[in-house]
């Protein structure tokens, strides 16, 4: 029987209450405990890229790509051991000593040469090569770049690809590599790039789309870390991944194949997906050439502290492609 007594409700009520406020206590201690546990352990909240603070803009934004390279001469100092790097883009956002050259490369950062010198890089090394690579692109936004400049241009008479295992989050556009890309503010104001996804047997592309951090996580570690445990597992069932990847480059190939030029995939560097790539490419009928058994990122093969491809891998990547080149 319930008790009308109003000293006995409101003695009640005022056990509920001081219980409530003792689990919120016990939870928010908790919180500042993990808190502090994860700054102590040097887990900080979100914080934009240090490592680019002093690397110069060299992209503009773009509506269909997300972003496309900004002609200029840059300069900065990814070595702090080393004298300053020059890299140089174009009109057309190329990297290469001949405008009208007849081979062109695609890909990312490491086909652009990126934190390597104007005289260093692979299309510099190799005969009569510009490079398009482009910081962050991936396979769909390269086959899209070089639409771009057939727009305007006669077709090369050769296409190198650069593929990187990177590429799949970035041909998918992926949280994780929404939330890379916003960390790097000054590069990418606007966080936007297209993507695709085999869907029922079928290559689908998709317009862009964007992403930002959780304000929040700026001020507090723990939420940094919720936020990107629940990116990843919200990332894991995009299982399709690499097969969008291999139908990218097929489709990429075609398309150059199709204008009378030859077609070239380098696998640069694909630690966990080499085997995968070679093997469904070959399925593909594409022509590829494997770099990733020369060194990267060990021994001299990577720029330090910046960790891009150094001026001597880039070398090693020129010869072998060289003689690819002339065997086939």
């Amino acid at each position: 029987m319930t008790s009308t007594d109003p000293t006995a409700r409101w003695s009640a009520a005022r056990r509920t209450r001081a219980s409530l406020a003792l689990v919120a206590i016990a939870i928010l201690a908790a919180l500042l405990l993990a808190e502090v546990g994860l700054r102590a352990a040097g887990v900080g909240p979100w914080t934009p890229f240090a490592a680019l603070a002093d690397v110069p803009v060299m992209t503009d934004p773009d509506p269909e790509l997300g972003w496309r390279p900004r002609p200029g001469v840059y300069r900065w100092q990814p070595d702090p051991d080393a004298p300053p790097v020059t890299l140089t883009l174009g009109d057309d956002g190329g990297r290469g000593p001949n405008p009208e050259a007849s081979t062109w490369i695609f890909g990312g950062s490491f086909a652009l040469g990126f934190g390597v010198h104007d005289t260093d890089h692979l299309a510099a090394r190799l005969p009569d090569a510009r490079s398009h690579g482009v910081p962050g692109y991936g396979t769909l936004q390269s086959w899209r770049r070089y639409r771009q400049l057939r727009s305007t241009s006669a077709a090369p008479d050769t296409v190198i690809y650069g593929l990187v295992d990177l590429h799949d989050a970035r041909n998918a556009c992926t949280r994780s590599w929404l939330h890379t890309l916003d960390r790097a503010p000054r590069h990418h104001p606007h966080v936007r790039c297209p993507w695709a996804m085999v869907e029922d047997g079928a290559l689908v592309e998709h317009p862009p789309r964007t992403g930002s951090h959780w304000p929040v996580s700026e001020h507090i570690a723990l939420i940094d870390l919720v936020e990107r445990v629940t990116i990843d597992l919200l990332d894991r069932p995009l299982n399709r991944k690499t097969e969008t990847t291999v139908q990218l480059v097929r489709a990429f190939r075609d398309e150059v194949e199709a204008d009378g030029a030859r077609f070239v995939t380098a696998l640069l560097w694909a630690p966990s997906r080499r085997r995968a790539y070679t093997t469904r490419l070959a399925e593909e009928g594409v022509d590829v050439v494997d770099l990733t058994d020369l060194g990267y990122p060990d021994g001299d093969t990577a720029v330090p502290v910046d960790g891009h491809p150094s001026a001597a891998l880039h070398a090693r990547w020129a010869a072998r492609l060289s003689a690819h080149l002339r065997r086939s």
